[in-house]
């Protein structure tokens, strides 16, 4: 299913046309057949046939929404932003930043488009537009999280983007410009399943702590858009990226491990419960060869800590240095799609230095490797300086945390087995395979070097 047909709610009857194909008297009929109609086109030509449709509007029943988007063409739409006023596309340009101005070129383009931000500029700067022409009393994603945020779809608008997992929708009021939420729409049951819910149940769970350092989003709403499930979460203006790993992403591992965790012996632990199970499943999914590499290390790890005792909490599961935004308030955590109960938090730290590796370009899987490679199988000082105010405060020698180290990968391969992506558990086994068989690029790790 596509970006639109998510988005209106469609399966197969999606009406998308090229404004030089229609004309206003045709699309009254086109909506009171389809409610929603997608009309498309050049930015010149698009601008008049909108202008049109304000003055035949009048007192009818229809709204009109305006997007940019980035993509081959609509029916392949990655990135859309909303050109419905100065206000609305700055704020969207901001957010858009927050979660996809991680690299520079993104950083230049975004900043250079709020610059540039007059509506008379946009026919020139957005060649690739879309109207969205709809009825609000019939139900599409605006009438939807109007209703949930109790504002009416006129005064609403989003800019979107997709990821491999879900359609993000960061929400903005239309009279201040300000976000006031953000959407997620998880469209698959697998997605749903493993991610959505897990992070409605995850969010529930925080609401009963109190959290100084940094808070999660409050869950706004939890509910199903036809077939697919849409998590509506707070957000805040003017929050702020930080530039590397700082003492505030440390600071927050410690607070939530300190306030929602205990001390239990290794063998008693959920973790341990997980990590058996973890291991059920790669056995049953990898070559012979590949699980013997994998028992190995596993074996010496559960040697290691079985009898030990050691702080187990609530964790974020995928916190990277893009997990924590700054906020003059008080600071957010995002993403609790992945987070776990009574697990080891320096496998949030783990995730942290990965994320902070000086590999940005790529596709992710690559990335992830050549950062993991470069934090934790080279000489590295941010690694040895960040582990090493860690390890002091969990209470943990550097060779117990090398055999958390090893669980770590151990869980990332169970992860990638189970939502099966196959590239990630290529990546991970041959880690495996490497230091398994003594090849020099992981024959030393952050342990053997001082």
């Amino acid at each position: 299913m596509n970006f639109l047909q998510i988005i209106l709610g469609k399966s197969s009857d999606l009406r998308s046309v090229s404004v030089t194909d229609i004309d206003t008297d045709d699309l009254r009929g086109l909506i009171e057949r389809n409610s929603a109609v997608v009309i498309y086109g050049n930015g010149q030509k698009l601008l008049r046939f909108c202008k049109e449709l304000k003055k035949l509007n009048g007192g009818s029943n229809y709204i009109i929404k305006k997007f940019a988007f980035l993509g081959e063409n609509v029916k392949n739409i990655v990135t859309a932003t909303p050109l419905d006023s100065r206000k609305t596309l700055n704020s969207a340009l901001i957010h858009l930043g927050l979660s996809r101005g991680k690299v520079l070129k993104p950083r230049i383009i975004i900043a250079l488009l709020r610059v540039f931000n007059f509506p008379v500029l946009y026919p020139l700067i957005f060649r690739k537009q879309f109207c969205i022409a709809f009825d609000p009393k019939k139900e599409t994603i605006f009438s939807f999280i109007s209703e949930k945020l109790k504002i009416s779809p006129e005064n609403i608008s989003f800019s979107a983007y997709k990821n491999f997992r879900k359609l993000v929708l960061p929400t903005f009021n239309l009279e201040t410009g300000e976000a006031i939420a953000y959407a997620k729409v998880y469209a698959s049951k697998e997605t749903i399943g493993h991610y959505g819910e897990n992070e409605v149940r995850a969010l529930r769970f925080l609401d009963g702590f109190t959290l100084e350092r940094a808070a999660p989003p409050r869950l706004l709403s939890n509910d199903y858009f036809k077939n697919h499930l849409v998590v509506i979460l707070s957000t805040k203006s003017g929050l702020k990226t930080f530039e590397g790993v700082s003492g505030a992403h440390i600071n927050w591992v410690k607070e939530l491990a300190e306030k929602t965790g205990q001390r239990k012996v290794f063998k008693s632990s959920l973790f341990a419960q997980a990590i058996e199970e973890g291991m059920e499943l790669i056995g049953n999914k990898l070559k012979k060869e590949d699980f013997e590499a994998v028992k190995y290390f596993y074996k010496k790890a559960k040697d290691a800590l079985w009898e030990k005792e050691f702080l187990f909490s609530f964790t974020n599961g995928e916190f990277t240095r893009f997990g924590l935004f700054w906020h003059k308030d008080k600071n957010m955590v995002i993403d609790w799609e992945l987070a776990r109960d009574e697990f080891p938090p320096i496998f949030d730290v783990y995730n942290l230095l990965i994320s902070y590796g000086p590999h940005k370009r790529g596709g992710y899987v690559e990335i992830y490797l050549r950062n993991l490679e470069t934090m934790f199988f080279k000489k590295n000082n941010k690694t040895k300086a960040t582990l090493g105010k860690v390890l002091h405060w969990w209470q943990i020698s550097r060779e117990e945390a090398y055999f958390y180290f090893i669980l770590f990968l151990i869980d990332q391969l169970y992860t990638g087995l189970y939502l099966n992506a196959h590239r990630l558990v290529e990546k991970v086994v041959n880690v495996f395979r490497c230091m398994y068989n003594k090849n020099s690029r992981y024959k030393k790790n952050w342990l053997n070097y001082d």
